[in-house]
């Protein structure tokens, strides 16, 4: 093998001047003698793959004769909503109001708007028993309760007024004119009050 070969150590009978390390040797660089730069860190562990997606088999339209069925969509749609439900709690709600307010003299229209409310909470219930909806079955039953509830106490106070119209009927008249005038300022249902005073 031709090339350098390493030298043989002194003392050895072959010493020649071929074989001797000559004086003018000098060393390597230092930056040869470096140490090499650490190993960078190993990159970071990737997620796992995701699992295996159970698809159905192929179809094969062209042996079957007929196309696949359209895919189901991925999002559900919106409810129908309660209006009835609502409407019920509104009405409701409204002719309490009324009734309390205005001392039972609306007691006609508190007890028509209790009706109503009466008439869609029973409407709102139905819708969602029949699966139409989900929406606002409390809603709807909370109308309807009320709505008996505002029945109830407006043909109480309509029979509380006419008992007391035909107990003391000029009595009746002025304790309206009195209501009237205190609850509205101006008198804005004398209309009212003259017709009932007439019968």
């Amino acid at each position: 093998m031709e090339g350098w070969l390493p030298p043989k150590p002194p003392g050895s009978d072959d010493d020649t001047e071929e074989d001797q390390v000559p004086t003018d040797y000098t060393a390597p660089p230092e930056s040869l003698w470096a140490q090499p730069p650490p190993p960078q860190a190993p990159p970071p562990p990737q997620a796992p793959p995701p699992p295996p997606v159970d698809l159905p088999p192929p179809h094969h339209p062209q042996s079957q004769g007929t196309l696949p069925p359209p895919p189901q969509p991925a999002y559900r749609p919106a409810q129908p909503g309660n209006g009835a439900a609502v409407g019920a709690l509104v009405c409701s709600l409204l002719a309490l109001g009324l009734l309390v307010t205005f001392v039972a003299i609306l007691f006609p229209v508190t007890a028509i708007l209790a009706i109503v409310g009466m008439v869609l909470g029973r409407k709102g219930m139905k819708r969602v028993d029949r699966g139409e909806t989900t929406q606002h079955r409390s809603l709807a039953k909370a109308g309807w309760v009320l709505g008996i509830i505002a029945l109830v106490l407006s043909l109480l106070v309509a029979a509380i007024l006419i008992a007391v119209l035909v107990a003391d009927a000029e009595g009746f008249v002025d304790w309206l004119e009195e209501i009237d005038t205190e609850t509205t300022g101006g008198g804005e249902f004398s209309t009212l009050i003259a017709i009932l005073a007439r019968s």
